[in-house]
């Protein structure tokens, strides 16, 4: 039997015709919406799905024919709830059947007679049917006629008095419930008299807000009670039974885990046989129509049974009897509604189901069970489930992306194991739920597995009151605090550089390298990254760990721990980890590492990006399933930690060693300037993060005058590929590119760090002194080995002895520039750089400081002769415009073997023919000067250039496009370019998550402009820039420097769901062509909805790019080429005039802007002191004022640093006496901010 999808009849008289063709509504969403549509497909139906905007983006919706979306109304409080919006859809749409599936509408009669008076097939029972069952005083009063036992209680109450004097005369504990309740909503357990006024009146309140009806009845309350069902289908006359299930595990009154047959049943038969009875009994008593289910409620001590209530439709856990029987009911619901005569073929001429086996659901439900249930909300990281195979059968909706909403039910996922008996079924359905995983929302996968394995379920002890004490122990540890910016981090995510997702993972990767392995973890384990201050975390689970970094003091169940060591943490405990003294990060690992979800390889997140996000209050880290928190072998910390990584080291003066280049060579930057480069100290300025480090000091004296073509700052070059840890001139601003940094970019980088360095990039904190060393390779390549050495004398509980002196050979470095190929004329070979990126890489650049397709055709032809040779030494190639980055592992293949082995390929590539590409043509939306533009530009003018007039490409980017070009038709001419222009995609990762850098093939539609100075520190995702001559569509919303002129589709998501990304986050490929259409804003907003959703029809032509017709377009009209560029150097030297005499362009330093202290003559009273700044930043708002009593923790005010709000709380009860600080001023580390008095 396929365990998948349960088979469908296959007799002669059963055959797909019968519904093939007709249409299908289905009223419903989530999993029971996709468990229809499966198999309503499968039967030949026209379906189409409803959907609110929540679920626009669910999977399913993508199977069906045809998804409506449903719109929010104040008449109803769900969308899905609204039967004339649902009713108008269906005859829109020439609907002739619907089906309701389970919850909602299911049991509501009026959506029954609604599709009867528009003539629409309702797929279950009759209204008449569903008001008999639906009030459940008189449901019991049906049940009682029929003979058929029921609970001792009362009909309907009118009043407290007479409720009490009920519950005196059946005895106590009694519950009273709503008559027309369900889904464990409105009722409640009174155990003494004085319990029940109070209950009452809640009870009869809830009842009428969530189902409109407050009419209440009350029983006896069965303490030891089991839940069992029976499955029955109503022919009108007739009705069958098909089987039992027990559904007596359950939370809240919901069901959580149930079975086909019932264990207990099993065990007896005869009430088994009554039961069966007693259902037919009841069904025909009313000529039952459709799927139904009886449940009853059975005494454990008494051994007696009682009806509990009629469900009118098709349960959730219908599935089990499906698997046991070998049916559809789904399709036995369809049949039967759209031929009153139909009957399966299993009971024509008396025949009987045949019962095989035992099947076990386990419903998976975004909830904490730790915090009594409490729904979990938020976006699907990542989820798995195990193949689909015999024994196993998943009905689901979720996948990774989707969101969940706290609105709708929590169930997401249904997991269904099948055996040949019960123990076989537990065993599969443990397998399973442990092969299963799910990351960004609480789920109850720990407590089913912990339910499973018990003893009590194993030996089916159940009732419905097993869950209230039932403990298990939780792999969870607790996030009780935050700290400032903690994330989970690893190695990284490498290999996508060349696309612009950068690598993340830990900033000092040497103390995260250092904690894993004291730990003997694995070097790529997962560990908690944490900022300027740390995180208060409750073990669940017992642990051993390790914290390394900064230094900080932490406690373990309030006793101090101490750093660079192991650590048994036992269940139960509360680690606490304060604010670090020195350095900016420290780092935490726990036996085994982190479980966690990988996206791309990676656990590391990257928030910016979307990959992940810094933790909150009650998150959930999880330990491995093997961590058990025994104690590992004791292995001595090598001395060497203390020289290279311990926190007493990390002072507020740094020197980075780093190697000159890539563009430290006189064409860009004078050999003085680079001199005295190295002898300044700069200092970390407070806007610095993972993405970058900014620097305060003195700039680079610059040899040019501007970037041409590249744009007007002489810091601007044609995009290349940047390192991590390359120091990047933003016009005139130093920045350290950061592990979350950008990797397409355009703008001058002098020197590079070295990878043995870049830990230290990671604790640069606010404030700190900074200045550069250089190195030569060889000592680079030493100093990288040591550290090698040092992780792995750790894992081999081994000390550390003095390395062994360097015999790696140097190499020459002339202001960056390794070696060069002189260009040959008659031959066609272009001149070629090969010049340093530290360490790590080397850059292969091409030609003259100008923009060249066939240059960047002849890169493609190196990417592939290199990948050709198959050196597994050469981790990554990553192209820019004119230049490949080469990435390598320099502690295996030296620089020399890479720059043999590149000349040699060099020399190889003119005889090498590719003159064509595969390309395509994909047509996108542009919306023109899109609101985005406004937003993007406001954010830049209020936090990072107030002053409008020192900038010349503000108020307006398209007006400065405009004077730069000569466009005397002004923002409709650069539209009428921007629509006429055919781009051609060079390059990826342009900022940011596959941004693409496209260049017009037309020489004549190439707009020239400079780039922001500083940068902008947010620009929305999809927004249209032009910088230099290419255009950038950013991928995410991000820092960018690009002159904005619109909005179109992103180009990156992280679950995509569109066709046209095939298996990637990102669907731009190098040589693709963009064309743009116009949109209006309103129109794009729709088109991006669609795009998401997977539903947009995106044109794409597939062609090729010859470079042989190009050359001949740039040849027929190089003429009117040339006057386009003559007209349009005239106002770009017009324009860097301009800048040069307003100063725009020579301010070469970047200063601190903060403020002189006021506090100079301040003497102290009696028992004042000082409030001083923790961290440098800019004051973001201040709480309080001169006079006011703060409380200890009361916030003080808000300090901006590193793009996020630090708060300044109260250490201790005082008064506020004087405030030296204002709203938008700068601080340091150290600056009083407040006098503050004790109380």
């Amino acid at each position: 039997m396929d365990a998948g999808v349960p088979k469908r009849p296959t007799s002669p008289d059963e055959a797909p015709s019968l519904l093939a063709g007709r249409r299908l509504l289905i009223a419903n969403r989530g999993e029971g919406a996709a468990r229809v549509l499966r198999t309503a497909k499968a039967c030949g139906m026209y379906v189409l799905c409803i959907y609110a905007q929540e679920d626009e983006r669910n999977g399913y919706l993508l199977q069906a024919d045809k998804a409506v979306r449903i719109e929010n109304s104040d008449k109803v409080r769900s969308p899905y709830l609204d039967i004339q919006q649902i009713i108008n859809i269906a005859v829109v749409n020439s609907i002739d059947t619907l089906h309701p599936v389970y919850g909602y509408l299911s049991e509501t009669p009026e959506l029954v007679e609604a599709c009867q008076a528009n003539n629409i097939t309702f797929v279950g029972p009759t209204a008449v049917n569903m008001r008999s069952f639906a009030l459940k005083d008189v449901a019991r009063s049906i049940a009682k006629a029929a003979c058929i036992p029921i609970i001792e209680g009362s009909g309907l109450l009118t009043s407290v008095e007479q409720a009490l004097e009920v519950a005196n005369t059946v005895g106590y504990p009694v519950i009273i419930k709503g008559t027309a309740a369900g889904g464990g909503i409105a009722h409640t357990i009174c155990t003494h008299p004085e319990e029940l006024p109070n209950a009452f009146n809640i009870v009869k309140q809830m009842a009428k807000n969530h189902f409109g009806n407050d009419g209440l009845f009350l029983e006896k309350y069965i303490r030891n009670a089991r839940h069992i069902e029976t499955q029955i289908f109503g022919f009108g006359k007739t009705a069958c039974v098909v089987g039992t299930r027990e559904c007596s595990i359950q939370r809240r009154h919901q069901k959580i885990i149930e079975e086909c047959p019932s264990p207990y049943l099993k065990q007896h038969t005869d009430a088994e046989k009554q039961l069966a009875h007693y259902a037919t009994e009841l069904a025909t008593s009313v000529e039952y129509w459709n799927a139904g289910t009886v449940e009853w409620l059975f005494d454990s001590d008494s051994d007696e049974y009682y009806f509990l209530e009629v469900n009118t439709r098709l349960q959730v856990e219908h599935v089990v009897t499906e698997q046991v029987f070998d049916i559809d009911l789904v399709e036995w619901q369809l049949r039967s509604a759209a031929d009153k005569m139909w009957r399966p073929s299993h009971l024509k001429d008396k025949g009987t189901l045949r019962e095989s086996g035992c099947s076990i659901e386990c419903r998976l439900n975004t909830e904490d069970p730790l915090k009594a249930y409490t729904p979990s909300v938020g976006e699907i990281e990542s989820v798995s489930f195990p193949e689909e195979a015999d024994g196993f059968r998943l009905e689901n909706y979720i996948e990774n992306g989707t969101a969940i909403s706290g609105k709708f039910d929590p169930m997401v996922s249904k997991l269904i194991a099948t055996g040949k008996d019960r123990a076989e079924a537990i065993q599969r359905m443990i397998a399973i739920v442990k092969q299963t995983a799910v990351y960004g929302v609480q789920t109850n996968l720990e407590q089913l597995n912990a339910i499973l394995e018990s003893h009590e379920f194993q030996m089916g002890f159940m009732q419905t009151s097993f869950l209230k004490t039932f403990q298990y122990t939780s792999k969870a540890v607790e996030v009780v605090s935050p700290g400032f910016y903690s994330s989970i981090q690893d190695c990284g995510r490498p290999g996508y550089w060349k696309i612009g997702i950068p690598p993340s993972g830990a900033y000092d990767s040497l103390n995260s390298n250092i904690a894993n392995a004291i730990l003997s973890n694995s070097n790529d384990a997962p560990v908690l990254e944490m900022t300027l201050s740390g995180a208060d975390l409750k073990f669940h689970s017992p642990s051993v760990i390790c914290l390394t970094g900064g230094r900080v003091d932490a406690t373990l169940n309030d006793a101090q721990i101490n750093m660079y060591t192991e650590m048994v943490v036992p269940q139960g405990s509360v680690l606490r980890i304060g604010k670090l003294r020195t350095g900016l990060r420290c780092y935490l690992a726990v036996q085994g590492g982190f479980r966690t979800a990988k996206y791309l390889g990676s656990s590391s997140a990257f928030p910016l990006g979307g990959l992940g996000r810094t933790l909150k209050v009650a998150d959930y880290l999880w330990l491995q399933d093997k961590a058990d928190g025994s104690v590992p072998i004791p292995k001595p910390t090598p001395a060497d930690i203390l020289r290279f990584s311990h926190p007493d080291q990390m002072k507020d003066n740094w020197k980075l060693k780093c190697m000159i280049g890539p563009f430290a060579s006189e064409e860009y930057v004078s050999e003085s300037s680079m001199s005295q480069f190295f002898n300044e100290t700069y200092e970390v300025h407070f806007n610095s993060n993972r993405l970058g480090i900014r620097l305060m000091g003195k700039s680079l004296t610059w040899t040019r005058e501007s970037g041409g073509t590249a744009g007007l700052h002489p810091s601007n070059l044609h995009d290349y590929v940047y390192q991590i840890g390359s120091l990047n001139f933003t016009g005139d601003t130093p920045i350290i590119i950061g592990v979350d940094g950008p990797s397409l970019g355009g703008f001058v980088t002098n020197i590079t760090v070295i990878k043995a360095e870049l830990w230290k990039i990671g604790q640069l904190k606010t404030g700190d002194k900074v200045r550069f060393q250089p190195v030569t390779y060889a000592e680079a390549v030493r100093i990288r080995a040591i550290q090698d050495k040092l992780i792995s004398d750790i894992y081999c509980k081994a000390d550390t002895d003095e390395p062994e002196q360097s015999s790696v050979l140097d190499i020459a470095n002339a202001g960056g520039i390794l070696k060069t190929i002189p260009a040959d004329v008659e031959t066609g070979q272009p001149r070629v750089e090969y010049r340093c990126q530290g360490d790590m890489s080397v850059l292969v650049q091409y030609g003259d400081d100008q923009l060249s397709i066939p240059n960047r055709f002849r890169i493609e032809k190196l990417i592939n002769a290199i990948k050709a040779k198959g050196e597994i030494m050469i981790t990554e190639l990553c192209p820019g415009i004119r230049s490949l980055q080469v990435n390598y592992e320099s502690q295996k293949l030296h620089v020399s073997d890479l720059l043999h082995m590149l000349t040699c390929i060099e020399a190889e590539l003119n005889e090498i023919a590719t003159p064509c590409l595969p390309s395509r043509v994909v047509h996108l939306p542009l919306s023109f000067d899109d609101p985005c533009v406004e937003t993007a530009i406001k954010k830049y003018t209020k936090s990072v250039c107030k002053n409008q007039l020192t900038k010349p490409y503000l108020p307006s980017n398209i007006d400065f496009i405009c004077r730069m070009n000569g466009l005397e038709g002004g923002p409709a001419e650069v539209k009428r370019i921007l629509l006429e222009s055919n781009y051609l995609v060079l390059g990826l990762g342009d900022v940011y998550m596959s941004s693409v850098a496209a260049v017009p093939v037309d020489p004549r539609h190439r707009l020239i402009t400079s780039k922001y100075n500083p940068a902008r520190t947010w620009t929305q995702d999809g927004t249209i820039g032009i910088g230099g001559s290419y255009l950038c569509s950013y991928g995410i919303s991000s820092p960018g420097g690009y002159q904005l002129v619109g909005r179109s589709l992103g180009v990156f998501q992280k679950h995509p769901k569109h066709a046209v990304f095939g298996q990637n986050p990102w669907f731009m490929r190098c040589f693709d062509q963009i064309r743009f259409y116009d949109c209006t804003a309103e129109e794009l907003v729709r088109l991006r909805r669609e795009f998401e959703c997977g539903t947009l029809d995106l044109r794409v032509e597939d062609v090729t790019f010859d470079l042989r017709d190009y050359l001949a377009f740039i040849e027929e009209h190089k003429d009117s080429i040339e006057l386009f560029r003559e007209r349009q150097q005239t106002y770009l030297d017009k324009e860097v005039k301009l800048w040069q005499s307003q100063g725009f362009i020579g301010s070469n330093t970047m200063t601190s802007d903060v403020e002189e202290q006021k506090d100079d003559d301040y003497e102290l009273g009696q028992g004042e002191e000082f409030v001083m700044a923790q961290s440098g930043g800019s004051i973001w708002k201040i709480s309080t004022q001169e006079g006011c009593h703060l409380k200890k923790g009361d916030t003080m005010l808000v300090v901006e640093v590193m793009k996020m709000e630090l708060p300044l709380t109260a250490a201790f009860d005082c008064q506020i006496k004087c405030v030296f600080v204002t709203e938008g001023l700068n601080v340091r580390t150290g600056d009083n901010l407040f006098v503050v008095l004790r109380i």
